[in-house]
């Protein structure tokens, strides 16, 4: 509806945003046919290789999302991928299934074990999905996931780690210790998430800056003009913002230094605004910006 205004990112991919649409619709489709298949199939009655050529599907699709579009597209897409699977299990498995139990019951048939089975199979499928899910709906207040040059492994990082401590949980009734290993999970988990977010070298950074000459505002307000206010405006030309993301505004001197500190973050340090890089500021203009915010917004 947007036109894909935020999926692409110059910097992983030329897509357009209609052949981007086709990649996110096309993955869904794909991810769900896909693992129907493999638990339709003899693999149901080997789980551990169900659950490794699953795992794989759904890892393959995960690189094609991140191999073409933005970061930050590329998690949502993830995010839906699973809620596509456990949504079309509820759908398709789940329920059917239950109805067939029920209405076996009811005419006095004896139920057919294998459907319980399924039903079950699915079950415990999405009871897994449910933590990586959750993560992913709240990632996108989060961009130093989705934007870290290692976005992929921050998410892998977060989706074992979370399933690990569900996990734990599940087994919660007949493991009375079960908190000591959703701890240990939580604390690795966290400690590996926050060694990806501070190291150097992890986002798309140039530390330390280079030296830049003196620079005013009459320097740097092309860049705001060019690269910001499509976005960042009373009136935003970007028609996917009818007003200005979170209300900041930077049409004029006064407006950008009252915003400098988070403009130094998100702009210079991060470097994860513009969204997706839309306006496909360069490096030398982040710099620059971030040369006039030191030397005192001159």
């Amino acid at each position: 509806m947007g036109d894909a205004a935020l999926m692409t990112d110059p910097a992983v991919s030329s897509l357009s945003g209609a052949k981007s649409i086709g990649v996110g619709v096309g993955v869904l489709l794909a991810a769900w046919v896909g693992y129907d298949l493999v638990w339709r199939s003899p693999l149901r009655f080997k789980p551990t290789a169900g659950f490794v050529v699953s795992l794989a599907w759904i890892l393959a699709l995960s690189a094609v999302l991140f191999a073409t579009l933005s970061g930050r597209a590329a998690y949502i897409h993830v995010g839906v991928m699973l809620g596509t699977i456990m949504t079309g299990n509820v759908w398709m498995v789940i329920m059917p299934s239950q109805r067939e139990l029920v209405n076996a019951t009811i005419e006095g048939r004896e139920q057919d074990p294998a459907i319980g089975l399924q039903a079950k199979t699915r079950s415990v499928h999405n009871n897994y999905f449910t933590f990586p899910l959750l993560f992913i709906m709240l990632s996108g207040h989060f961009p130093q996931t989705y934007d870290h040059r290692l976005n992929w492994l921050a998410l892998l990082v977060l989706a074992v780690g979370s399933a690990v401590i569900r996990h734990a949980m599940n087994i919660r009734f007949t493991y009375r210790a079960w908190k000591v290993p959703a701890t240990v999970a939580l604390f690795v988990t966290l400690a590996v998430t926050l060694f990806l977010f501070a190291h150097p070298t992890g986002f798309a950074r140039v530390a330390p800056r280079p030296p830049q000459p003196p620079t005013a505002w009459a320097d740097v307000a092309p860049i705001f003009q060019s690269r910001c206010e499509p976005c960042h405006a009373t009136l935003p030309t970007n028609t996917a913002f009818p007003t200005a993301p979170n209300g900041v505004v930077l049409e004029n001197e006064h407006l950008a230094r009252r915003w400098k500190d988070k403009i130094l973050q998100r702009v210079v340090v991060l470097r994860n605004m513009p969204l997706a890089n839309l306006t496909q500021m360069t490096d030398a203009e982040r710099d620059r910006i971030g040369a006039w915010i030191d030397q005192g917004c001159r």
